[in-house]
């Protein structure tokens, strides 16, 4: 899985540091990654030994969206998984 979002992220037009701007510009995932209700927690995912799937379907919210939010989740489940 890192390896394959590692590959994408080489594919994309936006270079990785513009990744943020990415995921601020599209509506949807603005609204996942900002919204206050339903937080997501994912220190207790891992804790808890829970399974998380995200639906990274790029027909909908576009390839550099679905690469952009794929990344986070990783680097984030990364760094919870550290703590």
């Amino acid at each position: 899985m890192i390896q394959f979002l590692a590959d994408a992220i080489d594919q994309l037009d936006v270079a990785p540091d513009q990744l943020a701007s990415v995921i601020l510009m599209n509506p949807i995932l603005r609204r996942i990654l900002t919204g206050t209700e339903n937080p997501l927690d994912l220190r207790r995912i891992l804790d808890d030994g829970q399974l998380l799937l995200v639906n990274l379907d790029k027909g909908r919210i576009g390839e550099d969206a679905a690469v952009a939010l794929g990344s986070f989740l990783v680097s984030h489940l990364s760094l919870a998984g550290d703590n």
